[in-house]
This record gives C-alpha cells, sequence and structure tokens, in this order.
C-alpha cells in the first residue's frame, strides 16, 4: 500500500514539475510573441516571410531588451535574425556588419544557429559586394547546407541550398550552381512546398539566363509562376518571375512580348499590399527600361518620372540620381540634348552630395560626352574629364579611364591641340594593350588548365600501361626461370617476350592514338557549339565579339576601314503567325545561305538575334558596304522561297531592311553597331525592303 502511493506521488510530482516548466516555456515564448506577433510566428516555423519594414524597428528593439533581461538564449536568437532580415531588406551594411558581430559572440554550440550565421555572413558579403570573402564563405555554406540535411530539416536544407546556388551565380561559378540544384529537383518535386518550388525554378532559371541559355531560363520562369499561383498573397512572387521573364525575352530580341511581362510584374507589385514604397519605384524603373528597348520613349519618361516622384517622397537621394541619369539618357536618344544635360547636372550634384565617387565619375563622363557630342561648353566637358579621371584612376578602373581617354582625344582634336591629342592617343594604347593582355592572359590559362588536364590524362594512361607491363615482366620471369632449366625452350621463350611487349605497345599506341582523335573532335565540336548558331550555321553573336576586337585592333593599326551591315527580316511575325515556327525556321535557315553565298571571303555573317542577321566588312568603306547590301537586297526580292507545308507548297515572297555604318575609330564598335541599328529602324519606318 505505502509503495502504491510513494508510486502515486512521484508520478503527480513529476508531472507537476513538467507541468509548470511547460507552462513557462509557453509564458516565456507567449512574451515574445506579444511583441512580434505577425513575424516571430513565421520565423518560428522556418518561413521565408520578407515583409519587414522599418516601422517594426522599436519593435525589434523591444523584444531584445526582454530577450536579455530574461536571458533567454534561443529568443535572442530568432529575435537577432529578425533584426538581420530587416536590416538585408533595407541595405543597412554598416549596422548588418554590427549585428552580426553580436551573434557571433552569442554563447551557443546549436549546429544550426552556427550554420545559420554562415548563411547570414555569406548574404553580407553579398550586400557588401565582396566577392572574395563571399568565395571563401562558400566551404562553410555547403556545410551548412549538410547540417540542415543531417537534422531532418528538409525545408531549411532546400532554402539554403537555393541560397547557395544563388552566392555560386554571384561568382560565375554557373556549372556547380546549376548541379547542386538539378541535385534536389526530384526530391523536391514530390513535396508539397510550393514556396520552395518557387524560390528553386526561379534560381534555376537565373543560372540559364546567366549562361545565354534563354529557353530553357524562360521554361523555369513559367514554372516558378505555376508553383506562385498556388500560395496566397503571392504578388510579391509573381512580380518577380514576370520580371525575370521580361529580362529573358528581351535578352532574345522580343522587346513586344518582354513589355507586357514587366507591365504584369509592375501590377503584382501594385497588388500587392506588402510592397514598399521603395519596391514600387524599382518597379516604375524596370517598366521603364523596358518601355525604352521596345522604343516607347514617352512612356518610359513617364514611368521614370513616377519612380522619381516616389524616391523623391522616401527622400531616396541614391534611387533619385539613377531617375535622373535614365531620364537624361531618354532625351539624349530623341536628340532632346538640353533636356538630357539637364537631368545629367542634377544627378551629378546629388552624387557630389553624396560624396558617392563611383555615380560622380560615371555621371560626368555622360554629361562630358554629351557637351562633346554637341561640340558645346567644351571647356566644362575638360574639367568633368578630369574630375573623372581622377576617381577612376584612384579606383583602379581601367576601363573607365580608357573611356575617358577616348573622350580627351576627341576633345583635342576639336580644340586642334594636336600635340596633346596625339600624347593621349599614345597613353589610350598602351592601355588598351594592358587591358587586352590582361584578357589574353586570362584566356591563356583557362587554355593552359585544360591543356594540364589533358595532359594529366595522357600520363594516367602511362602509367597504367606500364602498370600492365610490369606484371607481364614480373609473370614472363617465372617462365625464364623454367626456359632455364628446360634449357630446349629457352629461344621460344624470348621470342614470346618480345613479341608481347611489341603487341602492349602496339595496343597502348593505338588506343592513344584514339584518345586523341575522340579529345580532338570532342574541342571541335564544342567549338563549333560554342561559336556557331544551331539553326543557321553561321556564327552567333559571342563569336562575332571575339571577330570584332581582333578586327577593331587590325583596323586602327593599319588606318583601314571597316563598315557593320545590319539586316532584318521583314514581318517575319507574320510568317510565324501564319505558317508555324518551323516555316520560319525554314526562312531564316534560307535567307542565311543566301547572304551568305553573296558575300566576300574575309566578310563575316552572324546571327544577331531572333531574324536579324549582321555582317561585318573589313577593309570596306559606307558606299560599298550600301552596294552589297543592295545587292543581296535586291537577290532576295525577285524570288521566292518555297516551302512544302502539310501536302501543299508555299511560295514565300521575303524582304529584307539593312542599316549600313562605317566604323569610326574614335568610337567603340557598340556605338557603329548602334548607328547600323538606327539605320535600319529608320529604313522600317520608310517602308522596309530597302538599304539605308
Amino acid at each position: 500500500m505505502k509503495s502504491r502511493l510513494l508510486f502515486f506521488i512521484l508520478t503527480y510530482g513529476l508531472l507537476a514539475i513538467f507541468s509548470y516548466k511547460a507552462i513557462a516555456n509557453i509564458n516565456e515564448a507567449a512574451a515574445v510573441r506579444q511583441i512580434l506577433p505577425e513575424v516571430l510566428d513565421a520565423l518560428l516555423e522556418n518561413s521565408d516571410s520578407s515583409s519587414l519594414d522599418n516601422p517594426s524597428k522599436e519593435n525589434i528593439a523591444r523584444a531584445l531588451e526582454i530577450a536579455h533581461e530574461e536571458d533567454h538564449l534561443k529568443s535572442l536568437q530568432y529575435v537577432y535574425w529578425l533584426e538581420l532580415r530587416r536590416l538585408f531588406t533595407i541595405r543597412d551594411k554598416v549596422a548588418y556588419k554590427a549585428v552580426l558581430d553580436k551573434v557571433d559572440q552569442l554563447d551557443t554550440s546549436l549546429d544550426e544557429f552556427q550554420a545559420n550565421l554562415w548563411v547570414r555572413k555569406a548574404m553580407y558579403y553579398e550586400l557588401d559586394r565582396d566577392a572574395n570573402y563571399l568565395r571563401e564563405q562558400v566551404p562553410l555554406l555547403k556545410k551548412a547546407v549538410s547540417i540542415f540535411k543531417q537534422r531532418g530539416n528538409l525545408e531549411k536544407y532546400w532554402s539554403e541550398t537555393i541560397r547557395l546556388s544563388g552566392f555560386l551565380r554571384v561568382l560565375s561559378q554557373l556549372d556547380e550552381s546549376l548541379t547542386l540544384l538539378d541535385g534536389m529537383e526530384s526530391d523536391l518535386k514530390q513535396s508539397d512546398e510550393n514556396m520552395i518550388k518557387v524560390r528553386f525554378y526561379a534560381e534555376r532559371g537565373l543560372n540559364y539566363y546567366y549562361r545565354s541559355e534563354q529557353n530553357k531560363a524562360i521554361e523555369d520562369f513559367e514554372e516558378g509562376v505555376k508553383y506562385a499561383s498556388l500560395l496566397d498573397n503571392n504578388a510579391n512572387r509573381l512580380a518577380t518571375l514576370y520580371s525575370h521573364l521580361g529580362m529573358s525575352y528581351s535578352a532574345i530580341g522580343r522587346s513586344d512580348i518582354a513589355v507586357d511581362f514587366f507591365e504584369k510584374s509592375h501590377q503584382s507589385v501594385l497588388d500587392s499590399p506588402d510592397s514598399s514604397k521603395s519596391r514600387i519605384a524599382k518597379s516604375y524603373g524596370n517598366l521603364a527600361i523596358a518601355y525604352q528597348r521596345n522604343e516607347q520613349y514617352d512612356k518610359a519618361i513617364e514611368s521614370n518620372q513616377k519612380s522619381l516622384d516616389i524616391r523623391n517622397e522616401i527622400d531616396d537621394k541614391h534611387g533619385v540620381a539613377i531617375c535622373y541619369i535614365n531620364i537624361g539618357n531618354l532625351y539624349k536618344v530623341q536628340n532632346k540634348v538640353d533636356q538630357a544635360i539637364e537631368y545629367y547636372q542634377l544627378a551629378l550634384a546629388i552624387y557630389r552630395k553624396l560624396g558617392y565617387d563611383e555615380g560622380i565619375a560615371s555621371t560626368a563622363l555622360l554629361l562630358a560626352q554629351t557637351f562633346v557630342q554637341t561640340n558645346t561648353m567644351l571647356n566644362e566637358a575638360k574639367t568633368l574629364i578630369d574630375e573623372a579621371f581622377l576617381i577612376a584612376e584612384k579606383a583602379k578602373r581601367k576601363s573607365l579611364v580608357l573611356e575617358l581617354q577616348s573622350l580627351y582625344y576627341i576633345l583635342k582634336k576639336k580644340e586642334k591641340q594636336w600635340e596633346e591629342a596625339t600624347g593621349i592617343l599614345e597613353k589610350y594604347v598602351e592601355l588598351y594593350k594592358e587591358i587586352f593582355n590582361e584578357k589574353s592572359q586570362e584566356s591563356l590559362s583557362k587554355m593552359q588548365a585544360l591543356y594540364e588536364n589533358e595532359k594529366q590524362a595522357n600520363q594516367i594512361l602511362e602509367l597504367e600501361q606500364e602498370k600492365e607491363i610490369a606484371a607481364a615482366e614480373l609473370e614472363m620471369q617465372k617462365y625464364v626461370r623454367y626456359v632455364l632449366v628446360l634449357g630446349v625452350l629457352l629461344a621460344f621463350v624470348f621470342i614470346y617476350f618480345f613479341y608481347y611487349r611489341y603487341k602492349q605497345k602496339d595496343r597502348f599506341n593505338q588506343r592513344m592514338v584514339k584518345k586523341n582523335e575522340e579529345l580532338k573532335k570532342a574541342y571541335e565540336e564544342l567549338d563549333r557549339v560554342a561559336r556557331f548558331d544551331p539553326l543557321t550555321s553561321v556564327y552567333n553573336r559571342r563569336a562575332m565579339q571575339e571577330f570584332f576586337d581582333l578586327e577593331v585592333a587590325r583596323t586602327k593599326r593599319n588606318k583601314s576601314t571597316m563598315s557593320i551591315v545590319l539586316c532584318d527580316i521583314d514581318f517575319f511575325k507574320s510568317i510565324n503567325d501564319d505558317y508555324g515556327h518551323d516555316c520560319g525556321d525554314y526562312v531564316l535557315t534560307h535567307v542565311a545561305v543566301l547572304i551568305k553565298q553573296s558575300l566576300r571571303e574575309n566578310d563575316i555573317l552572324c546571327r544577331w538575334g531572333g531574324e536579324e542577321f549582321l555582317i561585318m566588312m573589313p577593309e570596306t568603306d559606307i558606299e560599298k558596304s550600301r552596294r552589297v547590301a543592295e545587292r543581296i537586297r535586291d537577290k532576295i526580292d525577285h524570288m521566292n522561297i518555297a516551302y512544302k507545308m502539310d501536302k501543299d507548297k508555299q511560295e514565300l515572297h521575303v524582304t529584307l531592311t539593312f542599316g549600313c555604318a562605317q566604323f569610326d575609330e574614335s568610337e567603340d564598335i557598340a556605338k557603329t553597331i548602334k548607328r547600323a541599328d538606327d539605320a535600319l529602324y529608320e529604313g522600317k519606318e520608310a517602308g522596309r525592303n530597302r538599304v539605308i
């Protein structure tokens, strides 16, 4: 009886203790939740909510005060994470670093806490644009991901794997980033974590975007939209994905489709109750860029103006300066120089007040270029160039120094100060060679690495062969001992031995020859894929950029001429709409063949984008390039393209519009291409099927 009574007393005593602790824990958690109910709950559930804004700063400070008073480590950790997320959202690098240092001093041995700290440090290095420290942080991030996986925290594991992929993308390690994402796709598809799926497809799409695989990028962004549509309060996620789709379509020259997606993105931002004014202003800016690329300049200026109004309202001086520059660029494109200068000057005044050297240098360059191009206020242009020079040289921005030297050279030529102009030109050439050599050395290092890998592979094959031969020799020694005993078989054994060695080496040589042939074919195929357009079999845009570098240097060195011709198939969209994309591809291929047949051996043709082709003509002035373009135009205009569609045969009449421009050594090749593009646009406006 006594033992039973003692058992009940102990049982109820333990229950009371556990209940008391549970209630205490609940009360403690409730105390913190009362301060930040809408956010702390989300954090405790590992939510990726980003609905923080400045008004929550006071609540966070109060939560930290309570957590310190109670000496409650877990509450302290979560509130610190809350503060880090808020600071990351408003991009306050100084305060973010200070909080990181405090978190680093917390006395804890929790694996997941340490893993979270590594992740937050990496986010700081990305925010601070410090690629070297971010690169050093990657191994710790991989360890953090491993910790979350070991703890069975799949949601956190997936989330931080996606974040790690983003860091690798920032470091241009796109292959490793894609491998990381592909490894988790099958498991993620079987889960119900739609938010993680949205982040996954958005991140992988960005990797494909930066690898110029736009079709794959578009597929992933559309998959992300599908899962985002299943979420509540999904406006911000949809806005981001629509913006990514707009970027991808813009990259393949479909500005009309890109504008539609940027408009959808902007509307989603406006629809979201969580969108801050800063995000809305940024959305107006993105929409303005889309309108500008689609040559809808009035709408672009209107959107930039709305972005400017909001940034003035929230006192975002850096954003205001960017809006001024964008509006100035739009006016400049439309040859409204006075308005452009006015906005550039407003932006420069803000950057000077902020003491932002990079902004001062870039805006001073824009303003000086405008003065020089219009042959006005040349003394002011010189002052601006000198100011930008000091900043660029201090920051070791070689590309900016090069551009400033080019502008200074043009200015001295206008002033007919030939001696100074010659001196500047010599410095320009020296710096250009230095930059070119640095790029060449980088390419050489990559080629050397490939060579070393191939050499190492051959050495491994040789070592394996030597091992086989050594084993054969050991086996042969056994036979020699028998031969010494038998005597009669000595000659036969020696013959067999040498024959065996000969056959082994012969097989090895054959294998080496075969391997070398396979490597050669593989390299040739890689080079072909990297340099040629898969549809038309002419050079692609990437290859043409390499030809530009070589031909521009040769043209300047030989004081020769070079022209650029841009051509575009007229009403190509109608062909796709009426006859299908297969017919459109057939027309593109046929037109590429016709153009190539009409060019000289040293002329270079590439598919510039969509239905647009670019021809680089060395040793050719503008008049000769127009004659060649006219010959091609006339040839295509006087023939039909036969396309078999189902059982019928369609005769398609296709015309091309051409824009020509001659390279001027005082400008870079991008400006020559821009002039050719402007001429092409002029031809389109004038009725198409002509050479301008």
